[in-house]
């Protein structure tokens, strides 16, 4: 995700991703191929991270399971 992850329900875990060392964050090179796509401003990278959340949960069948998240993004 972009932004700061702050938390996830269902032991969750959330880790920071850097964009320019994770290789499973942008396939086929440093970015993902949207990247290009946005005139970034120059403080975007200051305030913003980029995030990931993961679960681990036992799926029943037909019972859906809701795994929520909270996150926070800076823009001008």
């Amino acid at each position: 995700m972009l932004g700061n992850a702050t938390a996830a329900d269902h032991d969750g875990q959330i880790t920071l991703v850097n964009i320019f060392e994770d290789s499973t964050f942008g396939l086929g090179g440093p970015y993902p191929y949207w990247w290009g796509w946005f005139n970034w401003p120059w403080w975007w990278h200051h305030f913003n991270g980029v995030g990931r959340t993961a679960w681990t949960v036992k799926l029943e069948p037909a019972q859906p399971v809701e795994l929520g998240y909270q996150w926070h993004y800076y823009w001008r």
